[in-house]
């Protein structure tokens, strides 16, 4: 299994649990990280959004499982950039060299309502990638979580601090889940 994105919450956990589950896992990073992964792990550090070596990454590979994208946080410390210009064309190049290499499966992270909610950048950059897993032809699974705690916890720094972002109306809920309960 490729994990992309695995410098990330989700994709550490993920990476962590398909080894422990006896999985061999390539965990394809940005940057090298900070805290090792476990033995046996083959970490590779490229930038999905640049390397031209996306296709040989993918060989070998029965799965990728897709959670490369832009920060969610909504703090302003985390940087701008907006999904349909991180998200979407990182995962799509993704796809593009997990199909040029034979991958037979590939795993993607969306969201909850995604579909309905296009009018949003970070909605939209992800359908992006469902529609064009849709017309591909790997076999693709879409996962479509309510949110993740990890996204929270900013929130409540910046509740703490007195600046909490409204979103909407202010009268919109969520039920976000653990990172470990999807991986």
């Amino acid at each position: 299994v490729l994990v992309a994105g695995a410098g990330g919450r989700l994709g550490r956990l993920l990476t962590e649990e398909l080894q422990r589950r006896g999985a061999r896992v390539r965990a394809l990073v940005r940057r090298a990280p900070a805290t090792p992964f476990p033995d046996g792990v083959d970490v590779r550090v490229a930038d999905v959004r640049t390397t031209a070596a996306l296709p040989d990454l993918c060989r070998g590979i029965d799965v990728v499982f897709s959670s490369v994208g832009a920060s969610v946080s909504p703090s302003p410390f985390a940087g701008f950039r907006t999904y349909t210009r991180v998200d979407a064309p990182a995962n799509l190049r993704l796809l593009d060299a997990a199909r040029t290499a034979g991958v037979p499966r590939f795993v993607y992270t969306s969201l909850n309502g995604g579909a309905e909610s296009r009018q949003l950048d970070y909605a939209e950059g992800h359908e992006r990638v469902v529609d064009a897993l849709r017309a591909s032809p790997l076999a693709g699974t879409v996962l479509r979580p309510t949110g993740f705690f990890a996204a929270m916890t900013d929130l409540v720094v910046m509740a703490r601090r007195g600046a909490v972002p409204l979103f909407g109306d202010g009268n919109a809920r969520t039920n976000p889940i653990d990172e470990r309960d999807l991986a």
